[in-house]
């Protein structure tokens, strides 16, 4: 197991090597694609991703994560439809701790996977049966 000097010291390594990698990269993709594949060896997290848009709206939810609203259109998102964006995540921010309230109470756990259109898939584990929140009740 490694300390947290290890861990620092193996994050920096691994950040060295991943800026000799960009600095070869000879094209966007290329570059994004280093980037992307460097995040596990740098940062011990689950997700990662990058995207390049001109216009990009991040709307924090509590402690849960980010909802971002983007497009490769600077003008696509307008002031009218970013006010929009802000009620519609404070309503996922609700919702996320109302959820969370429950699945601590019942002592259950919870974890955020990928989804099979896109986005994430949220699964509650520790009750008696499995239910995910995509399930109809004839499938459970």
């Amino acid at each position: 197991m490694m300390d947290g000097g290890d861990r620092v010291t193996s994050a920096l390594d691994a950040l060295y090597l991943v800026r000799r990698r960009l600095m070869h990269a000879e094209a966007e993709v290329e570059t994004c694609d280093v980037a992307v594949s460097a995040v596990p060896d740098v940062f011990d997290v689950p997700f990662d991703g990058l995207w390049l848009y001109d216009s990009e709206l991040l709307l924090p939810q509590g402690e849960r994560g980010v909802l971002s609203i983007a497009s490769e259109d600077a003008d696509a998102v307008s002031q009218d439809e970013r006010q929009v964006a802000r009620v519609l995540s404070a309503n996922i921010e609700s919702a996320l701790a109302i959820v969370k309230r429950i699945v601590e109470a019942h002592g259950w756990g919870m974890r955020a996977g990928d989804s099979v259109d896109r986005g994430a898939r949220f699964g509650i584990f520790g009750q008696t049966r499995s239910v995910t929140p995509f399930q109809t009740e004839s499938q459970r």
